[in-house]
């Protein structure tokens, strides 16, 4: 249910007939009886207002605040800067409801006003007027004082439909310019406006002050009010055909002297609109009062460039809610704009969203960022993760798209190795392999921080193998022991400090017995993937000691969180590249100092001297946010 409020009603003809006329018409609203038992939820809907497609009446909707005092007969606030919400929407009324104390039988002066004032002193309440409006006086844009009222105490809230209760009339203390386009405009043809700049000779917004006791009086701007506004229409305006269209601004009543003009520019989706100053007629406008007024679009030009970043993909397993673009030394995001820009929309960022740089004239700075590195930051919940892609060639004037992906918190796929590397994984062993030594890879790996144990990669191979060993000598009584392989990511850092989430870890795992097996190892599954958590910040992560008896020692691994079951070794020697089955872990434990280590164990078990020897092959692994 909505409640509609005519405000602004004038023949049509006139409008037609006359770029600027006025016209008003004040409005009754009812605030019903309140119980001091009936919660109000801070933090609840926005305050807001919405001017409805015919340009003269706007409607309360679900989450509209307004503040009310109560004055009783001594002179003292009973209720100050009281915040009520809606509670009841209909056609031809709104009530609110809050919770307040028990209220003395006496008879109290209430005053009311919307939108909850910025701050007060006495009765004089000062609210913000944006210079960004959406063209449906939303956003508190529509200011209103109730006439002071009256009646005694607020008592239990009634039933939406019982009209029995305290009721205040508004007065709107703004003035609106209802914006059209003429439907004989061939100018324009289909397109719409989407951004309408405005420049007035005069301040009309910025802080705005009003006195709760005297509606009639008018509202005055403060604190160097600006005069240039910029209206991005909820609903972009197309011509006045066959319907009349609006796109509203309000502003605080002005007085205008002879030859002052407004300045107009407009922007459709990719072209400029040239608009005619429109001539301020040495006017008055006054509180209450709406005047439309003509565009007159007399050209569409094409932008000098037009550089759009769509939101393609994310990986990181949850929605960021603010997005960093960076460009380099020398180069600017828009016109007017600098090199870095911020995107924070005030909620979740979604797949799908667009992000443009407009060059109106600009064409040189547009084409400096010709083949250019950007850095993409993205900012969510629990996560700081970054990007970085580089600008297409951008051979002159035009649009230029360029695709961001969210990536994964770690991501792997071994496709870009510096260069080949092994230690123990791949070689005749004797008693020196037993030191089983931790490498860093930082010469190896395309990023810093990965280490590894009994490992054999190839630059050109497309996967990671790690090495497991089993020995078993028998003279008298039987000799076991273990020789662990492992991989270690560096920290998630992509996580924010402080934070202790739970990710999923997904990657490609297959096994292969070595030709140093004894021939038993061929036959049925004796190898398996770990996959452990630790905050090991050494660099070499030293490798593990060598274990005793069939299991061996795992404490230096961390926390295992994964073992996956026994895989059959289905791969061959060198299947560096290969497709291999995938594995997925859900719900770690994680901060962004958790390592990751990936270890191949053994269950092989024989008589005499014998040993079982495996590798395993790591590919594709993918770390993101578990939700």
């Amino acid at each position: 249910m909505r409640r509609n409020r005519t405000v602004y009603v004038r023949a049509f003809s006139a409008l037609i007939a006359a770029a600027l006329f006025t016209s008003c018409q004040e409005e009754s609203i009812t605030v019903q009886q309140h119980a001091h038992t009936v919660g109000f939820y801070a933090g609840g809907g926005q305050t807001r207002t919405t001017m409805l497609s015919d340009g003269l009446s706007t409607a309360w909707e679900e989450g509209d605040e307004v503040s009310l005092w109560a004055r009783n007969s001594s002179g003292s606030y009973t209720l100050s800067n009281q915040i009520f919400q809606t509670y009841g929407l209909d056609s031809g009324w709104a009530s609110f409801k809050s919770t307040i104390d028990p209220m003395a039988d006496d008879t109290y002066t209430y005053l009311c006003c919307y939108p909850v004032p910025l701050s007060i002193n006495g009765t004089e309440v000062t609210f913000n007027l944006s210079s960004v409006q959406d063209g449906k006086v939303g956003g508190g844009a529509d200011i209103m004082l109730a006439r002071p009222v009256s009646y005694g105490p607020l008592r239990d809230i009634p039933d939406p439909d019982d009209l029995s209760g305290l009721r205040v009339s508004m007065k709107h203390m703004l003035h609106q310019f209802r914006f059209f386009i003429p439907g004989d405009n061939e100018v324009i043809g289909d397109e719409k406006l989407e951004r309408i700049l405005l420049t007035f000779p005069t301040g009309v917004v910025g802080n705005v002050t009003c006195d709760l006791e005297d509606p009639d009086a008018s509202p005055e701007l403060v604190s160097s009010p600006g005069n240039v506004v910029e209206l991005k229409l909820t609903d972009p305006l197309g011509i006045s055909n066959p319907e009349i269209q609006y796109a509203c601004f309000a502003f605080v009543p002005q007085k205008f002297v002879e030859g002052q003009k407004m300045t107009v520019k407009a922007y459709t989706s990719d072209r400029i609109a040239d608009i005619e100053e429109v001539d301020l007629c040495a006017r008055t406008f006054e509180s209450g009062h709406s005047t439309p007024v003509k565009l007159n679009v007399t050209k569409l030009k094409e932008f000098a460039g037009i550089i759009t970043f769509n939101l393609t993909e994310n990986n990181v397993g949850e929605n960021p809610t603010s997005i960093k673009i960076t460009a380099p030394a020398g180069c600017i995001l828009g016109d007017g704009g600098s090199r870095e820009f911020v995107y924070s929309p005030g909620r979740e960022i979604k797949v799908g969203e667009k992000i443009e740089f407009k060059f109106e004239t600009d064409l040189q700075s547009y084409m400096n960022l010709s083949e250019k590195e950007i850095t993409i930051t993205y900012d969510s919940e629990n996560t700081i993760t970054t990007q970085k892609l580089t600008i297409p060639s951008i051979p002159g004037q035009g649009k230029t798209s360029v695709d961001m992906t969210i990536p994964y918190l770690l991501y792997e796929d071994f496709s870009s190795l510096k260069s080949d590397g092994e230690s123990y994984g791949n070689n005749t062993y004797d008693g020196e392999d037993r030191k089983q030594p931790g490498n860093s890879l930082d010469e190896i790996m395309p990023v810093n921080g990965w280490n590894a144990a009994r490992f054999w990669v190839k630059k050109d191979g497309g996967s990671f193998r790690l090495n497991v060993r089993w020995q078993m000598v028998k003279i008298i009584i039987s000799f076991t022991s273990t020789h662990y392989g492992r991989l270690d990511t560096p920290p998630l850092s992509g996580i924010k400090p402080g934070k202790n989430v739970k990710v999923r870890v997904a990657f490609d795992a297959g096994a292969n017995v070595h030709t140093s097996s004894n021939d038993n190892a061929e036959s049925g599954n004796m190898t398996r993937i770990s996959l452990a958590t630790h905050t090991n910040s050494s660099n070499p992560i030293d490798g593990v000691g060598i274990g005793t008896g069939q299991d061996g020692d795992m404490a230096d691994f961390g926390e295992t969180v994964y073992n996956s079951q026994f895989m059959p070794n289905a791969f061959g020697p060198e299947d560096f590249g290969n497709k291999f089955p995938n594995h997925v872990v859900e719900g770690v434990e994680a901060t962004n100092a958790t390592r990751l280590c990936f270890y191949p164990s053994t269950a092989f078990t024989a008589d005499g001297i014998t040993n079982a020897e495996f590798n395993v092959y790591i590919d594709n692994i993918k770390v993101q946010i578990a939700k």
